[in-house]
């Protein structure tokens, strides 16, 4: 007997030959509503090359002072060294799918598989999402806390707000690690309460509010995805997906995590042959599955991993919302 599958019974089907057009719209799509994803140092496991990748990383080499590199005449100096960091990543394959039926097929009026395209669009971006926020917070040992004198996450209080201040010591962090900068500034991703935060500050809330509309202006395009604006060398993007701690600050309340980054903080991998995919069958594709040509199908399937390459080019304020 072939076990019932769970079928969504409303919706159009649109025929076979326009997978190509939903493939491009759920990639389209997925990639307008990603927040996390759209940054990170990208890479590719060629096909038939195993599962896992492997980055290389250089440590800084010594700060010294002039003083220290003025060469003797004649004398070689003795020359610094680097040492390297192996960083592997394997990704696993992520995926969901739709299932509808004939009856609807001649029931109802909207252009159902447009509609599920777009919907799937959304979850996959969320997975992505999703997916890299764990990475990155799961390594990232760089700490900063609201308020004074706080140094853990359960002594952050009501009153330990993200300010002005708190966010020009996320920046001193950055810049005191040598982080580098994406096309000039840093990230830092935010939370919807934290957004609402930041704007009862009037003075924060025109200096985003501007940047955001002259760089609208000036280019269109130029804006990160959920970009709200730039502030102290930091343009913020808003994404629900940002971490919050339950119950962790003083007195059991909710803690927020602000994470501001710079370039190659972290990178992402997947693996050529087994990237995003649309996927749609037709009633009756299935064969002893469908004996009576009842059922279609809408998919999505990519491959992903994520991992933390630098962690002195991130910081995460931990930090109450008004």
């Amino acid at each position: 007997m072939v076990t019932p599958i769970n079928v969504t019974t409303d919706g159009t089907v649109a025929s076979v030959e326009i997978k190509t057009f939903y493939k491009k719209g759920l990639i389209k799509f997925a990639e307008k509503r990603t927040v996390f994803n759209q940054f990170g140092q990208e890479a590719v496991i060629p096909k038939n090359e195993g599962g896992t990748y492997e980055w290389r990383r250089a440590s800084q080499m010594t700060k010294v002072t002039g003083a220290a590199t003025l060469l003797t005449e004649g004398v070689t100096p003795s020359g610094s060294s680097l040492t390297f960091e192996k960083i592997t990543a394997s990704p696993n394959q992520y995926g969901d799918y739709y299932a509808g039926s004939d009856r609807i097929e001649v029931q109802i009026y909207d252009p159902i598989l447009t509609i599920v395209v777009d919907a799937q669009s959304y979850q996959m971006a969320q997975v992505l999402d999703n997916l890299i926020q764990i990475a990155v917070l799961a390594g990232s040992t760089n700490q900063l806390y609201a308020g004074v004198g706080n140094s853990a996450t359960n002594q952050v209080a009501t009153g330990d707000i993200i300010t002005e201040e708190e966010i020009r010591k996320a920046v001193r962090t950055l810049e005191n690690n040598s982080a580098m900068r994406i096309n000039g500034t840093y990230i830092a991703v935010i939370h919807p309460y934290t957004k609402f935060t930041l704007f009862a500050d009037p003075d924060i809330r025109e200096a985003l509010v501007n940047s955001k509309n002259m760089r609208n202006g000036n280019s269109a395009g130029s804006l990160f995805t959920a970009e709200i604006g730039e502030y102290m060398g930091v343009r913020f993007v808003e994404s629900e997906l940002a971490p919050v701690t339950a119950n962790g600050g003083e007195n059991s309340q909710n803690v927020y995590k602000t994470i501001f980054f710079g370039m190659d903080y972290f990178g992402k991998v997947n693996i050529s042959g087994l990237n995003t995919d649309s996927i749609f069958h037709g009633k009756g594709s299935a064969g002893a599955a469908d004996p009576l040509d009842q059922r279609w199908t809408q998919g999505w399937k990519t491959t992903h991993a994520s991992k933390i390459l630098n962690e002195l080019n991130a910081v995460v304020l931990q930090h109450s919302v008004l």
